[in-house]
């Protein structure tokens, strides 16, 4: 039974299936209703035809007897009608004649009719203004009557429903047999086409799960039909991201290595000096280079944890107002302190809202990164413009150079004299404040040559 109940569940998990099923269940709906319309609709037909019959057997009776009742009207029975008269009528009819007197016995009976009980009794004999009426006799036979006064009784004229009765169950019969057939084989039809239309969408899943890390620059072909190429183009451009991104998470693993290879490198190499010469000159200078290249190995330690934790959402930092003109002045204090370049500062007082250590950390790196590309100055500046707080920091080195500005602020981006690492760049430091500007929901920008703009909503 649990077999069963699996194999039944994984039938209708697919959509292929579950599209032949619901249309073929809502077709033999629609194929029973017009079918039992169909039935009605002949049904009334054949009764048509049968009250036509009957309508004409009355003619008959009416031009051979010579009497006079119309449909509609209250007849004029005629003064005499014998037996003799019906007979010969009945002999001349394929129909069912039955003669009733007025005190409702059987005076004679033809065909269908021919017995002793009355075809019809009380109101039904009564009602003799020619309505069509469907019975059933004794034998649960059904037949088709109509009822006229003629001379001392009234006449009722009967056809067999027989051949109509026969006619609906063949009628039926077919049907039963004929539209589940149909349903069927219209199920097999959508069936085999709707896994045509969707024969691209299983290509297309073979092709993604045939792409692995190592051929990120293979496409999913694209199909004809406008949905499933509206699909695959947006399939296209997802691998397309992830291709990128994974290019960039290789490059940025590659680069990172790469740096922090340098200084562990440098300092493996002056610790193996100093203990197999314990007592060689300039020991003491040796181990003030491995601090400054532990120092720098911490910062770009640090500039990694911070641009790991913005890739995953951990930037959850207190917020609050923060001067930012203060911030400014500090640095610009501290940087004046250690530089030989003119540091000028216009800094007008404006409060921002956000994180004082992060908004520090954005204003070093601008100006660290002017210090080095500068050649004897650096301008800073501070404004407030219609509510947004606007910092410029810019240098009169010779600028970035436009083949680099459109990635400028992309993780390990230096400019080719800034490779050296005794000039201190370690390509990370924009692509920080870039990420915490925008935490801010502020922007930064490059305006060209070496003018570095950020502008940061004022509460």
């Amino acid at each position: 039974m649990a077999t069963d109940w699996n194999l039944t569940r994984r039938m209708w998990a697919s959509l292929r299936n579950r599209i032949a099923l619901v249309a073929t269940g809502v077709t033999f709906v629609v194929l029973v209703l017009v079918a039992a319309l169909l039935v009605q609709n002949q049904q009334r037909t054949l009764d048509a035809a049968v009250d036509a019959a009957l309508a004409s057997e009355i003619d008959n009776l009416q031009r051979d007897l010579a009497i006079n009742f119309g449909r509609g009207s209250r007849r004029q029975r005629p003064q005499v009608v014998s037996l003799e008269q019906l007979r010969r009528f009945a002999q001349s009819s394929n129909n069912n004649f039955q003669w009733i007197g007025e005190d409702g016995a059987v005076i004679l009976g033809v065909g269908g009719f021919n017995t002793q009980i009355p075809i019809l009794t009380g109101d039904r004999l009564q009602d003799d203004s020619g309505t069509y009426l469907t019975i059933s006799d004794l034998e649960n036979k059904r037949f088709r009557v109509v009822s006229s006064p003629v001379g001392e009784g009234t006449l009722v004229v009967g056809y067999s429903l027989a051949d109509v009765d026969e006619a609906q169950r063949s009628l039926t019969r077919t049907l039963m047999f004929t539209l589940p057939a149909l349903a069927l084989l219209l199920g097999l039809l959508i069936w085999f086409f709707v896994g045509r239309a969707l024969a691209p969408v299983e290509r297309m899943r073979r092709e993604v799960d045939g792409i692995s890390a190592q051929d990120l620059d293979w496409r999913v072909s694209t199909p004809r039909t406008t949905e499933l190429s509206s699909l695959a183009s947006t399939m296209n451009r997802m691998l397309g991201r992830i291709q990128d991104s994974l290019t960039k998470q290789q490059r940025f693993v590659s680069d990172a290595s790469h740096e922090l290879r340098s200084p562990l490198t440098g300092i493996r190499g002056q610790l193996e000096v100093n203990i197999a010469h314990p007592d060689a000159p300039g020991r003491e200078e040796s181990e003030r280079e491995m601090l400054e290249e532990t120092i720098r190995m911490q910062s770009l330690v640090e500039d990694l944890l911070a641009l790991a934790r913005s890739d995953h959402g951990h930037q959850h930092v207190p917020m609050g107002l923060v001067d930012l003109d203060d911030v400014v002045n500090d640095e610009v204090r501290r940087q004046r302190r250690s530089s030989d370049k003119t540091i000028n500062a216009r800094l007008e007082p404006v409060q921002v809202v956000g994180n004082s250590d992060q908004l520090t950390r954005v204003v070093r790196n601008l100006i660290d990164n002017a210090n080095r590309h500068a050649v004897a100055a650096i301008e800073v500046n501070v404004v407030d413009r219609g509510g947004i707080a606007h910092l410029h920091v810019s240098d009169d080195g010779p600028g970035v150079p436009e083949n680099m500005r459109s990635g400028i602020f992309e993780r390990f981006t230096r400019s080719d004299e800034a490779r050296d690492r005794d000039s201190g760049g370690s390509g990370l430091g924009l692509s920080i404040c870039q990420t915490i500007v925008d935490a801010h929901g502020g922007s930064i920008a490059l305006e060209p040559p070496s003018r570095f703009v950020v502008e940061l909503p004022v509460p």
